[in-house]
């Protein structure tokens, strides 16, 4: 009977207030998808092979290192991926980040002979201040959707930001290099650190951010490996 009345419930719900396309805005019934088909199927995706000369990796040369950098979609002012982005940090909609972040994993599985037998994700953190003002990481709901499908273990705690710093939506290059110094550092209660580890983030841009965290991991500890899978990539 209580299934019953749930179902109903939740029927009435999506007759009322339909689902709303991430990429376009239109109403309409997705059947939990988060996009419509056209939208999906126009994602600009950057197609690229997890190597050493693709273009993310190349963001990172001479800076720090790492096993593998990668990107899913082509972020760029007034684009798609943009609204999407803006919509799951700021429209409270996070399941945005685990759809996205699945569909990702499933084309880079079917694109790249990968082995993450070893390896753990560690989304980018947020301040404590900013996630309980948020109510979520974006990160963390991409690392889920990205879980999912490589059935790999999400490490929150492994990381912390140690500063509450200011949006960097509308800061240039070298301010966001400067914005992202010493901003992270390994959590001192993860006492014993993976070995390979994944980082999670929804956008890279100069790579600062994800330069400063894995700073903060080799300065710990030197001999772990790690890598990148950022939702997009803005060049």
């Amino acid at each position: 009977m209580y299934s019953k009345i749930t179902s109903f419930f939740s029927s009435s719900v999506q007759i009322f207030y339909p689902e709303v396309c991430i990429g376009c805005g239109k109403a309409g019934h997705y059947k939990g998808l988060e996009i419509c088909l056209v939208c999906k199927s126009g994602l600009p995706r950057l197609h690229m092979d997890v190597s050493q000369e693709n273009p993310v990796n190349k963001v990172f040369y001479g800076r720090v290192s790492l096993k593998f950098a990668h990107s899913f979609l082509h972020y760029n002012k007034g684009g798609v991926v943009k609204s999407m982005i803006h919509d799951l940090k700021y429209g409270n909609r996070p399941m945005v980040g685990k759809y996205l972040g699945k569909l990702y994993a499933l084309e880079l599985r079917e694109r790249n002979n990968l082995n993450f037998e070893n390896a753990v994700l560690a989304p980018v953190p947020l301040h404590p201040e900013k996630f309980a003002r948020r109510g979520y990481n974006q990160s963390e709901e991409i690392a889920k959707g990205v879980s999912e499908v490589f059935n790999l273990k999400v490490i929150n705690s492994l990381i912390k930001r140690t500063h509450n710093n200011s949006s960097q939506t509308t800061m240039n290059r070298m301010q966001r290099v400067h914005n992202a110094q010493s901003l992270f550092q390994i959590n001192v209660l993860n006492q014993k650190i993976p070995k390979d580890i994944i980082l999670i983030d929804d956008v890279i841009t100069t790579g600062s951010t994800i330069e400063a965290c894995a700073n903060a991991i080799h300065a710990s500890y030197p001999e772990t490996q790690v890598s990148v899978m950022s939702l997009a990539y803005s060049d």
